[in-house]
């Protein structure tokens, strides 16, 4: 049985999609024993793994369920688990979030239940030891050190912050998930922030709780980053709905380079501006050839993209 706090709905499942997790397998099994709450079931949604690391899932009582690399979806492998449990709550982590504390799951659910209204919670996601200045001043500038709790009515002096969330760390309320229809599929990522604008939309709200806290980050190189803005403006070009009541993310963008470039050189780091800059131009061409996807050959926008698998099923509107 789950131990779950107080006020919560039927129970709390844990989901965490896995590919070749064996670099991190261990930490994240060993954060998770040491955990408050104990979600039931928690669920291992595998694309395939050759690595040999499911076992180790498996022998600590984690449910294991293995499908094809190629239909994988950020959006349907998400909606997996709400045929699989009945949980009122669903934990979402990818297998590289590995939890700082003992709290860090009960901490994040508690957030999402202290108001009725609130849709989904995501926690606090904190950098490597072993990452760049760079990686560290995305990370304060989309995880910082104050709570935050957004409606529908913040979106016209916030923008598309409003509907920023990260589900490597979130819980969701099940009737909030069910109530905007689910998540997307197919989608090429970006899942987490539909939903989030979804749910604002039909009235939810969205928590962010930084007391809840994950190590989490990634420091992409240049080629990896082109790649990654690339699907983002991919998944702005195919559901234009939500720059029509956001905005365009380009103010956003802007303030990031700000922050980075400042923190790069309070670091010392050497020319720092200029190589923010760089970095800069490279995430603004990968997003606006994302944009443009649909006047690429499909070829050139699986090798463009992080997620190839996507391409095998999106028709180019």
């Amino acid at each position: 049985m789950s131990t779950t706090p107080a006020g919560s709905p039927v129970g709390v499942a844990l989901c965490i999609p896995t590919l070749n997790p064996g670099r991190w397998a261990d930490r994240l099994i060993a954060a998770l024993a040491e955990q408050t709450l104990r979600p039931d079931p928690m669920l291992v949604i595998d694309s395939s793994s050759t690595d040999g690391s499911l076992g180790r899932f498996e022998a600590v009582g984690m449910h294991v369920i293995r499908i094809p690399k190629e239909s994988f979806d950020h959006g349907g492998t998400r909606n997996m688990p709400l045929d699989l449990t009945g949980a009122g709550v669903l934990i979402y982590m990818t297998q590289d979030a590995i939890p700082v504390d003992t709290k860090a799951l009960a901490t994040l659910v508690a957030g999402l239940l202290e108001d009725d209204r609130t849709g989904v919670a995501y926690g606090r996601q904190i950098t490597r030891p072993e990452h760049s200045a760079w990686v560290h001043a995305h990370r304060r500038f989309n995880y910082p050190d104050e709570p935050a709790l957004y409606t529908a009515a913040d979106v016209q002096r916030l923008g598309v912050r409003a509907a920023f969330s990260s589900d490597s760390f979130a819980a969701y309320r099940r009737t909030a998930i069910e109530d905007i229809g689910r998540f997307p599929q197919p989608i090429i990522g970006s899942e987490d922030r539909w939903a989030a604008a979804r749910l604002l939309q039909r009235g939810w709200q969205v928590a962010y709780v930084p007391e809840a806290r994950v190590e989490h980050s990634h420091d992409y190189g240049v080629l990896e980053s082109f790649r990654r803005y690339f699907d983002i403006g991919v998944f702005h070009a195919t559901e234009p709905w939500f720059d029509e009541w956001l905005g365009r993310p380009e103010g956003e963008g802007i303030n990031l380079v700000r922050r980075q470039a400042a923190v790069m050189r309070a670091a010392g780091v050497r020319l720092a501006t200029a190589r923010t800059a760089g970095r800069a131009a490279v995430s603004w061409l990968g997003f606006q050839s994302g944009r443009a996807h649909a006047w690429l050959p499909k070829a050139v926008c699986r090798r463009c993209s992080m997620n190839p698998v996507f391409w095998a099923h999106h028709r180019s509107s």
